[in-house]
């Protein structure tokens, strides 16, 4: 029973497309998400789910209570957390009292942060990094190959970041190119499922043009999501 923050801390790195692609990944399955937008400006993952997704605001302290009531009443196994940028500071303060409420509830955290070249994509990891950092079942870096391939990203690999993050057990993953300007077309539905807490029917279903299942690992070889962030 997890819960996957997908992060990046910055705009336009692409992690609303990966978070999408990753719900893709589930319903394809099978799996019924619970999906949390956060990102109040634009929340285009909750636009593309709208019947598993809600929104909640996690810049306020209201919206973290929020979204643990979400986790009890929920009986969704997998729960997707898109992120806002420029949510690190807030999200620091909140996690200690967040990961205390997760444990009592039964569930566990992952963290999948979309990096680009920028310094600055790279350095907000590092706090994310510490406030993950024993808490988290998985941390997974994904390189968005949109901006550049793996051999660009040499800031990133030469970076005591990276050394930090991989030595606290965070794994790299080269994700396929995903840009927020990148086609996701929603299809006819193929999915159905009975909301336990509204007793409507949920319907969704999509075509991603990038594919969760075909990352590879800089560290191990492939990975797809059930070897990184799956259920």
């Amino acid at each position: 029973m997890s819960v996957h923050f997908f992060h990046g801390d910055k705009g336009g790195v692409g992690k609303s497309f990966v978070a999408q692609s990753f719900v893709d990944w589930l319903v394809t399955r099978d799996i019924a998400p619970l999906v949390i937008d956060s990102d109040m400006r634009n929340p285009d993952v909750a636009r593309m789910f709208p019947d598993v997704a809600v929104t909640v605001d996690l810049r306020k302290h209201e919206g973290w209570l929020e979204l643990l009531s979400l986790l009890h009443e929920s009986d969704r196994e997998q729960v997707v957390v898109s992120l806002p940028a420029g949510i690190g500071a807030e999200m620091t303060a909140e996690l200690p009292a967040f990961f205390d409420g997760l444990r009592e509830l039964g569930r566990d955290a992952t963290l999948l942060w979309v990096l680009a070249r920028t310094a600055d994509s790279i350095n907000l990891l590092r706090s994310a990094t510490a406030a993950f950092d024993g808490q988290a079942r998985a941390m997974i870096a994904l390189k968005n190959l949109f901006f550049g391939d793996p051999a660009k990203f040499g800031r990133w690999n030469e970076s005591r970041t990276r050394t930090a993050f991989e030595d606290a057990g965070g794994v790299v993953v080269d994700s396929p190119s995903c840009s927020i300007g990148s086609s996701i077309r929603p299809r006819r539905p193929t999915r159905r499922w009975r909301s336990r807490r509204s007793s409507t029917v949920c319907v969704s279903a999509t075509a991603p043009s990038c594919d969760a299942g075909s990352r590879k690992s800089t560290r191990s070889g492939t990975a797809s999501p059930r070897s990184s962030a799956s259920p």
